[in-house]
């Protein structure tokens, strides 16, 4: 499938084998796995014609031969006929599938016969049909008709929460459900008063929303953006939220007066709300210029203006090695006037990137920034004037010089570390990772001349080795090979 109108009548079939007897004609059945099979059928067939079910096409049992077919659950919308199976494809005939419902399915039983072991089995068919989606196809996750599952898909779920309309045709098999990343047909949400559809931003169905297709928008369909994140698809209907003019300003403020390779740096995320508008939520992503290895987190504490005892849903997606994206809304329906800090970002920072020195800055921007309100058409994106980054130094940590009295010894073939000194008073000796955990740390009794760290359980890398005298530090980078 490569377009929204590729999607067909989507038959699968699922096979289980049990035990029987019967008579036979000489006809293949199928070799099989679950969802081995898809046949697209047009549309256009479903004008009073039957539709041509060819589903022994691709069949092989070897020496299982067919004897007989009995069907075991009728379809719903439609009849079958396959009194003519040795010969010719099922014929399904839709009385109101493809009007009335997308979706139908019916089980059939293959009686087969053996001829080696000359036994009997029955093999159990079931058989889904999918109507073609032409109009309003969900991409599951994509709520805004953007072509791809991201972040900012969060919002809209936000100020629907709780929504109720149609459901898509049996929801529970993952055919028709987000579990298949395929355009879905569904019918419009209306209002039951006005009769008129149900739309958010630029005329976008709240069925987009209901990304799970069970009918209501909640909880649930979080999960099927966090499944489909970063997904794309060709069904584009861009919407140009209104810029803010200067009536929000959105912030990052590094706590750190300066960092180095294996600090944690700790920023909070700050909105200034002058004009007290209304929000239930907001979508940002965030970039970074240094290596943190994944460590990143975006929290919303109890604290933020944004929680406020409110019930809330925060998502963080991992967009690049440089960048985040982070979501969260209220599903109380009671947007906050508030403003103030409503997050806190931590991470280690691991190194820097490749082909930078260590006397460079740490940089936290702000890409991209939009905000909701109170209902489905507050939507304003911050502009880039009133996003404000920040960023501090990082000190880069050299090797101190070693005094000659001090040797260090990083044998990697028994791989220990031995340090031996004489005339220093040596007070303590400390191994640390590059996240800063002390990995060896030992007092040294003022006799002691030598002392040893293992490194057999310590993984691969670069540890900071301090050495503690009377008169200084003695910082000294080491690899563990």
């Amino acid at each position: 499938m490569t377009n929204k109108h590729l999607q067909r009548f989507y038959l699968a079939c699922i096979k289980v084998a049990l035990l029987t007897i019967g008579s036979y004609c000489n006809i293949y059945a199928q070799t099989f796995s679950i969802n081995d099979d898809t046949f697209f059928v047009s549309s256009s067939d479903i004008g009073g014609n039957p539709i041509s079910l060819p589903v022994f096409d691709n069949d092989d049992l070897g020496t299982l031969i067919l004897s007989d077919i009995s069907l075991i659950v009728p379809p719903q919308h439609g009849t079958l006929d396959f009194s003519c199976y040795c010969v010719t494809p099922m014929l399904y005939y839709p009385f109101d599938f493809g009007t009335a419902h997308t979706f139908d399915f019916f089980m059939y039983e293959l009686h087969l016969y053996d001829t080696i072991s000359q036994q009997t089995f029955i093999v159990s068919n079931i058989v889904f049909l999918f109507m073609e989606c032409e109009n309003e196809c969900i991409w599951p996750g994509d709520t805004d008709r953007n072509g791809v599952v991201d972040v900012w898909d969060m919002l809209p779920i936000g100020f629907l929460y709780g929504a109720v309309g149609m459901p898509r045709d049996f929801v529970i098999m993952e055919f028709d459900t987000a579990w298949s990343w395929i355009p879905q047909s569904s019918q419009l949400w209306l209002d039951i008063n006005t009769s008129n559809p149900l739309t958010f931003y630029d005329q976008i169905n709240f069925s987009h929303a209901d990304c799970n297709g069970d009918g209501i928008i909640n909880d649930s369909d979080i999960n099927i953006i966090d499944l489909n994140y970063g997904k794309q698809n060709g069904d584009i209907e861009t919407y140009n939220a209104p810029i803010s003019d200067n009536n929000f300003t959105l912030s990052v403020y590094i706590q750190n007066e300066t960092v180095s390779i294996g600090d944690t740096v700790t920023a909070l995320l700050s909105l200034d709300n002058p004009t007290q508008m209304p929000i239930s939520g907001l979508a940002l992503t965030l970039s970074h210029n240094v290596v943190d290895s994944n460590t990143l987190q975006i929290t919303y504490p109890s604290t933020s203006f944004l929680v406020d005892n409110a019930n809330i849903i925060s998502r963080q997606y991992r967009d690049t090695e440089s960048k985040v994206s982070t979501g969260i809304i209220r599903t109380n329906l009671q947007p906050t006037n508030s403003g103030g800090v409503f997050g806190v970002v931590t991470f280690v920072m691991e190194d820097v990137l490749e082909g930078k020195n260590e006397q460079v800055s740490l940089d936290l921007h702000i890409e991209k920034a939009t905000i909701i309100g109170s209902n489905q058409e507050a939507i304003i994106n911050i502009a880039p004037q009133d996003r404000n980054d920040d960023s501090v130094q990082i000190v880069g940590i050299s090797n101190t010089p070693i005094p000659h009295n001090i040797s260090i010894q990083n044998n990697p073939i028994d791989h220990q570390l031995t340090i031996n000194w004489n005339e220093q008073a040596v007070q303590q000796i400390a191994l640390y990772d590059m996240n800063g955990r002390a990995i060896a740390q030992q007092n040294i009794a003022s006799s002691q001349k030598n002392h040893q760290i293992s490194l057999h359980n310590h993984a691969k890398g670069m540890y900071l080795l301090v050495i503690k005298t009377a008169q200084q530090n003695i910082v000294q980078k080491l690899m563990v090979f």
